[in-house]
């Protein structure tokens, strides 16, 4: 004869009552590190991120388990239409496979802008770009949709 164990049994829950005065600043779960997580990021109340300077030096986010890592650079552009293009660019995600963020926002000189044909509306140059990028796959509808 065959026993089956039930599902309270492979998925206990539990249950704390605490009484603070000082209020709760985070709760953090498994803070040795020993259980397998493929997304530690929701294992505490705050969002776990670290953002660094990018000097340009890899192509690749580094990946790190604990944390959500984000990279920070200045950025400059030119074209015709927009001329000089200066601002900020930033890319970040977890484990260089989930969440992967990549966003920029340049302001639009219009310094150094040529060669445009001579209507007037045309001439105006935008004022701003941007760019926003997020991706993150979608295993549960399969396993290479993102």
């Amino acid at each position: 004869m065959q026993r089956w164990i039930g599902w309270d049994k492979l998925k206990p829950t539990y249950r704390a009552t605490l009484i603070s005065e000082c209020g709760i600043g985070n709760i953090v779960i498994d803070t040795t590190n020993l259980l397998a997580d493929v997304n530690k990021l929701n294992n505490s109340l705050t969002f776990p991120v670290k953002a660094k300077f990018d000097p340009l030096l890899t192509s690749t986010l580094p990946t790190d388990w604990n944390n959500y890592r984000i990279r920070v650079r200045p950025d400059a552009w030119y074209n015709n239409y927009d001329g000089i293009k200066a601002g900020v660019f930033m890319d970040g995600g977890y484990f260089n496979y989930r969440h992967k963020i990549k966003a920029g926002f340049l302001l639009n000189t219009g310094i150094g802008s040529c060669c445009l044909p001579d209507s007037v509306d045309i001439n105006k140059h935008d004022q701003a770009s941007f760019l926003l990028s997020y991706e993150t796959p979608l295993d549960f509808i399969n396993k290479n949709f993102r």
